[in-house]
């Protein structure tokens, strides 16, 4: 009933993204990967009777040992964290950043001898997010394709149409993201395929000839060229009209012909004209002889 207890347990776990890791037949060293806050089954022997069973990390610290049939945790870090069952299956709970590191198995017979040695270098890794994809055409006609995901760490595959592209590992590049350029006439669709050990992703974005989308700064730019030089043209061209506007004007009103006619008026200003008295009306003067 335990096993088949178990064997639900690991295939249930693992649809829901815990990871599995078989040391129970390997030797030398294995490279195994858990996910970030996800359970990680490690299965170490297939037979548990008699035997005794110790799980080192960095070849100093006993975090787990199995004798006698009974299962101890020694390390404080793993305390309530680890579940060990009578098949071999070692498993641990919510696999954290400081889980990392390199693990040692040891298993010894009934004996006492050493039966199996393995060593095993554990990675913890956050699962890819679904690729962003976004793409510009450049002025010299070819097509630039920007893939963006989050994760730890990040590999990238590029296809167009179905065929292989390129291989890019952004472990090195910044903030996730890697880009491609293509020629300009090339037309169909690019994915982008981005994964890790424990998970994996994609998105795909259609392409058109770039020729028909020229690039949009140089559009930008060359338009507002275009519209400064026009805006000063016509200003400069209105200063032009006004001025000659006036300079007719002050020649017309100066020279008195074939102009404008000028009419002068009497205007009084502050004070009534007075009336103006008729002068009287000289009387005839009658000249008589005088007798001396």
């Amino acid at each position: 009933m335990d096993l088949i207890l178990v064997v639900f347990l690991v295939v249930f776990r693992a649809t829901q993204g815990s990871r599995i890791c078989n040391l129970s037949d390997a030797v030398g060293t294995v490279k195994c990967s858990g996910t970030l806050g996800e359970p990680f089954f490690l299965h170490l022997t297939s037979d548990t009777t008699g035997k005794d069973i110790r799980l080192n990390k960095e070849k100093e610290s006993l975090v787990f040992r199995f004798t006698n049939n009974v299962s101890k945790v020694l390390d404080p870090d793993y305390m309530n964290r680890i579940k060990f069952f009578t098949n071999g299956t070692f498993w641990l709970d919510s696999a954290v950043r400081t889980d990392r590191g390199l693990y040692q198995l040891e298993v010894f017979n009934p004996d006492g001898n050493l039966f199996q040695k393995v060593n095993m270098t554990l990675d913890i890794q956050v699962p890819v997010s679904e690729p962003v994809l976004s793409l510009i055409c450049l002025s010299g006609g070819e097509t630039q394709v920007t893939c963006s995901s989050e994760g730890e760490p990040v590999e990238y595959r590029w296809s167009l149409a179905g065929q292989s592209l390129t291989k890019i590992d952004s472990s090195n590049q910044s903030h996730h993201t890697t880009t491609i350029t293509l020629q300009g006439h090339m037309t169909g669709s690019v994915t982008c395929e981005v994964q890790n050990d424990v998970s994996t992703n994609s998105n795909t974005i259609q392409l058109s000839a770039c020729s028909e989308f020229p690039d949009i700064t140089l559009t930008v730019t060359v338009t507002v060229s275009i519209t400064v030089a026009t805006l000063i043209l016509l200003f400069s061209l209105f200063l032009g009209v006004r001025h000659l506007l006036k300079k007719t004007r002050f020649q017309n009103v100066h020279s008195g012909g074939g102009g404008e006619e000028v009419i002068y008026a009497d205007v009084t200003v502050g004070r009534t004209r007075e009336k103006a008295t008729p002068s009287p009306v000289p009387q005839e003067v009658e000249y008589g002889q005088v007798a001396l």
